[in-house]
């Protein structure tokens, strides 16, 4: 098995706490050689549904529900459906507590079930006064990654092989970011990494209050189809070196 973490620890299906010293014991007892760098804050399985995540659908028929007949190593996962029109496009969303002004990291592990057109992952950070965001997408229908420019829009991170054919396999994503200095430090995708420190995330005004806000989304084609992919384990950490 590659490129999954090892902190399954005994949180029950989703956790909110600082896990320095049990995530020590986890590490040294693991066989899993994936990156584990930073200190664990929030575990959630994906296998309670939506009840600790704020839900966006797009479409006709967009849906998150829990899916009993797929699964890393739980008794369910939660599968995003994408919408069946122009507007195809599902996501969830939470509402992560600033514990400290540091390098911090969002993982997620899915499964590409129902062949989606693109997957993005996206990092939100609220100071009450301005958005950072930065988000890093796997767009399967143009064969490329891209994350997201200080201006907005898309940038070219590399290519990408086509993995919608294998759509059992279950896959790692972790995005790291720098909130003291707003900026990119990293994107991890299976066993391959990608260097984006110093590239600025996109800035603009908002009045929400502080908080970051790690985001999952699922897109499709439209064209009367609602692909899907699986999701499990998320996992949020601070202290990234």
């Amino acid at each position: 098995m590659r490129g999954h973490p090892d902190w399954n620890v005994d949180v029950g299906r989703f956790a909110h706490y600082d896990l320095d010293t049990s995530e020590m014991a986890a590490r040294l007892e693991s066989i899993v050689t994936y990156n584990r760098s930073g200190r664990v804050v929030h575990i959630d399985k994906c296998t309670i549904g939506v009840r600790t995540w704020e839900v966006s659908l797009y479409g006709a028929n967009a849906a998150v529900g829990l899916d009993d007949g797929i699964s890393f190593r739980h008794d369910k996962s939660m599968r995003l459906t994408a919408g069946s029109d122009q507007d195809a496009r599902t996501v969830i969303a939470k509402n992560i507590p600033i514990w400290n002004l540091s390098k911090v990291g969002m993982e997620f592990t899915f499964a590409l079930t129902g062949d989606p057109s693109n997957v993005i992952i996206a990092l939100f950070y609220f100071d009450g006064t301005y958005s950072y965001d930065y988000s890093v997408g796997l767009f399967f229908d143009l064969t490329n990654m891209y994350y997201e420019k200080a201006s907005g829009g898309w940038e070219k991170l590399d290519d990408l092989i086509d993995l919608t054919e294998k759509t059992q396999y279950w896959h790692t994503l972790k995005l790291v970011v720098d909130l003291v200095n707003h900026e990119y430090v990293k994107f991890m995708f299976d066993s391959d990494e990608w260097d984006l420190l110093g590239i600025p995330g996109h800035k603009s005004e908002s009045d929400s209050p502080p908080h970051t806000e790690p985001t999952f989304s699922v897109g499709g084609p439209g064209e009367g189809t609602n692909p899907y992919a699986n999701v499990n384990d998320f996992i949020f950490t601070i202290d990234e070196p």
